[in-house]
């Protein structure tokens, strides 16, 4: 049997609002690096996965949220967005199951005249949904208009698009994962 490691890692608001993850050297390895600088702030862990900072003078403004952030978990209510938007929030795969630096594949939501969700590699298209017919993607055999796997996508515009899902059964927990 395997001994447990530990990284020895801290989650912590810095003395100017920042939240940051220091090292067992107390040396900052990540940062959400705000420029503003509030020193009344927390961090709230909510049900949906969400992790949020927010300014305590005002407990409804969110600061920095991961969801706006996405790594290689899509979780429900989180936005999907595409490489040429303004607000891009994409998925990124790891390197590999043990190395979480950014790997070679995202998943995105490409706008065009009618959106479609393209995984790519290294920047060069790898898979694509097919056109999104206002319940489902078209080219995704499995995929039916009664449930559409929750997945909504909302385009406001022929430059915006993003998908959003929600999962049928709420006491599920349930996510979309992009591998390496």
């Amino acid at each position: 049997m395997r001994g447990r490691v530990t990284l020895g890692l801290n989650l912590e608001i810095s003395s100017d609002g920042n939240l940051v993850i220091l090292d067992g050297q107390k040396q900052i390895v990540w940062s959400i690096n705000l420029s503003s600088s509030v020193a009344n702030r927390s961090a709230v862990l909510l049900d949906t996965g969400n992790l949020v900072l927010q300014d305590d003078s005002n407990n409804t403004k969110y600061v920095w949220e991961s969801f706006q952030h996405a790594s290689d978990y899509w979780l429900e209510k989180m936005k999907i967005t595409g490489l040429g938007m303004n607000e891009k929030n994409i998925l990124t795969s790891w390197t590999s199951p043990d190395d979480p630096t950014p790997g070679s594949f995202t998943m995105t939501i490409e706008p065009s005249n009618v959106p479609q969700s393209f995984v790519w590699k290294d920047g060069d298209p790898f898979w694509r949904s097919g056109p999104w017919n206002g319940s489902i993607f078209t080219g995704i055999p499995d995929m039916s208009s009664e449930d559409g796997y929750g997945v909504k996508v909302v385009s406001d515009s022929p430059e915006t698009a993003y998908a959003i899902y929600t999962h049928p059964y709420p006491s599920f927990l349930f996510h979309y994962f992009l591998n390496s």
